[in-house]
């Protein structure tokens, strides 16, 4: 096993022997690579490990570190999706917004947290993606901040 099917490993949660719902036991054999569905997952995260390592790396070529960075920009990524879909759900749905707390609870933050959470930045791109524009109730300016909610 290289590094990148080791960190795999890591990153699946799983051991070569164990199995997932519907799957055979995989057995291993000295100088035989395990087989199954388990394995061939293990081996598909590693060889996009290795894809990301490539066009990543920050770190040369040890995989850990790439890995890692690799891991933070997907996490920025995702971030900055939520922020837009969050845009969108309080500010271009119609009739009107989704509730704060249904909100909150499907990204795990807390209400003020999906309050503040996108700005006229992400209204913007949502805006450009989409061809939509924000309900007239929701132009109104925030006292507060002096910017468009």
């Amino acid at each position: 096993m290289d590094d990148f099917e080791i960190l795999a490993e890591i990153l699946l949660g799983t051991t070569p022997s164990e199995t997932f719902e519907g799957e055979q036991p995989l057995t291993r054999s000295i100088g035989a690579g395990p087989e199954g569905p388990a394995a061939e997952r293990r081996e598909l995260v590693a060889e996009r490990l290795r894809a990301t390592a490539g066009v990543v790396g920050f770190y040369g070529h040890d995989p850990l570190l790439t890995t890692l960075a690799g891991l933070r920009r997907q996490r920025h990524d995702l971030d900055a999706a939520m922020r837009r879909l969050l845009a969108y759900g309080r500010e271009f749905t119609r009739p009107r917004p989704y509730r704060l707390a249904d909100l909150a609870d499907a990204t795990g933050m807390s209400i003020s947290g999906v309050r503040t959470a996108y700005d006229a930045e992400e209204i913007a791109q949502v805006a450009d993606a989409t061809g939509l524009k924000p309900s007239a109730s929701q132009l109104a300016t925030d006292p507060q901040t002096g910017s468009a909610r």
